[in-house]
């Protein structure tokens, strides 16, 4: 019964991978997250670019790279701030501002790398594919594409007027010029915050009520807060300090630590507001995405967000959901990879958690568990025991990194011993999840990971 209900009421994290920095938005009906994809590497690195997209904010997917000629092994791209779209020539145009450098390479014979700076591409698309906006694809050397700001964190917010503006790291915002590709310097102020000369980055400008608000977080790692300013006037203020200035810190109770880079979304034709951000995860580059609703006080003020792992559930026309029949199957798996200690410090706080990585974190229906297999099986697979024969419909399969790619082989069977393939992907597909369809009467549902990460966050069963 506990796991049951864990499985209907824990939504956060919002998306099956190692996601953060998130920013929101929604175009005709559809949700659209871009963020920073961990890789657990540190952050000298990050994964390939992708968008996940959902139409209930609870189911996401995502399908190949938005940047799909660059070479993501030796640059890196993190931080992307709102999109941006508007209509030129009768059609759409949309712009993402995201922070990008080459890779920090261990050979001291190469360059070292450029700043990291804040570029702008553009697309027909919101799933792109992206090209910066100067062209070409490229982020480093003497060819790359101009960027906007000589800085990173560059989120862009257009005022009712048509007007847009842009905020960035050390609390700093200006205005755009008209073609949205950079910035009038003479409007570049830097708004000072209770904390002083605190550095600070995750920049977020939004309006609501005709308060502008501008978001920016201190510290980070475990200690990742979120705090704001506001302004009655413009995004280039005057700015108003708050008595309580931050609204989102370490929940020591909840074990939910460090709130940190993310956004303000508002859905469409509503007055609502929700705080999408990420949590600190595993350590390091592990951290994943949540989302908690914002509540506001009657002088326009923003009240402490309860964290929560329930998060906000479904948006939008929500669709009746057939059960999954994973959800308390037997489950085995090849091998497990040791379970770990994580730490933290918050506050002052030492904080730890322990993480697992059993073969059931793949039927808990949680996104924030996983079935990691040990290194050294060279024949990783996962399988579930229905315990009795059931028509089967499709089953679902969320992999641990897949903007790397997986390739595998999906064989059900009825006693356990004789296996019929029901899919076999012979090279590796970028995308999440992936979907096998017409299964079909069957017992056992087995997974065998030829390519990629061997390891799943879920494994959906319909």
């Amino acid at each position: 019964m506990e796991r049951s209900l864990r499985m209907k009421t824990r939504r956060n994290p919002i998306i099956p991978d190692t996601i953060a920095d998130p920013s929101v938005v929604e175009f005709d009906g559809i949700y659209y997250l871009y963020g920073t994809t961990d890789i657990g590497m540190g952050l000298g690195t990050s994964g390939p670019p992708v968008v996940w997209k959902s139409k209930d904010f609870v189911n996401w997917s995502f399908q190949g790279c938005i940047f799909p000629d660059v070479d993501w092994s030796i640059s890196k791209f993190w931080a992307p701030g709102r999109m941006l779209r508007r209509m030129e020539n009768g059609k759409y145009k949309y712009y993402l501002y995201f922070s990008a450098s080459e890779v920090e390479g261990e050979d001291k014979e190469l360059p070292k790398p450029d700043p990291e700076q804040t570029f702008v591409a553009v697309a027909d698309s919101p799933e792109g594919p992206f090209v910066t906006a100067n062209g070409p694809n490229k982020f480093s050397g003497f060819n790359k594409a101009t960027p906007i700001l000589d800085t990173i964190d560059g989120d862009p917010f257009v005022d009712d007027d048509g007007v847009g503006y842009i905020g960035w790291r050390y609390h700093q915002v200006a205005k755009m010029n008209q073609d949205w590709l950079s910035i009038d310097k003479d409007t570049v102020f830097q708004i000072p915050i209770k904390q002083g000369d605190a550095y600070s980055e995750g920049s977020w400008i939004f309006k609501r009520n005709n308060i502008y608000y501008y978001m920016y977080t201190l510290s980070g790692h475990a200690n990742y807060k979120y705090a704001y300013v506001m302004s009655k006037e413009s995004p280039l203020g005057p700015y108003i300090w708050v008595e309580e200035d931050v609204i989102a810190t370490t929940d020591f109770e909840k074990g939910i630590w460090g709130p940190g880079h993310g956004c303000v979304f508002q859905p469409q034709n509503s007055d609502k507001a929700i705080f999408v951000y990420l949590e600190y995860g595993e350590g390091g580059t592990t951290r994943q995405v949540h989302a908690d609703w914002m509540e506001f006080n009657e002088d326009g003020t923003i009240q402490p967000i309860n964290l929560t792992w329930e998060g906000i559930g479904t948006l939008g026309e929500v669709q009746e959901q057939p059960v999954n029949l994973a959800v308390n199957a037997k489950v085995m798996a090849s091998s497990v990879r040791p379970s770990k200690m994580v730490t933290g410090v918050s506050d002052g706080q030492s904080i730890s958690r322990e993480v697992t990585y059993d073969a059931e974190n793949a039927v808990d229906g949680s996104n924030g568990t996983r079935w990691w297999a040990a290194d050294e099986d060279a024949n990783p697979w996962l399988m579930v025991d229905l315990q009795e024969v059931k028509q089967i419909d499709r089953c679902e399969l969320s992999f641990i990194f897949p903007t790397f790619g997986h390739a595998y082989k999906v064989e059900k069977s009825n006693d356990g011993r004789s296996w019929i393939i029901c899919k076999e992907i012979t090279q590796a597909e970028v995308c999440s999840p992936h979907f096998i369809d017409y299964i079909g009467e069957t017992r056992y549902l087995k997974v065998t990971i030829t390519e990629g990460k061997p390891g799943l966050w879920n494994f959906k069963i319909y």
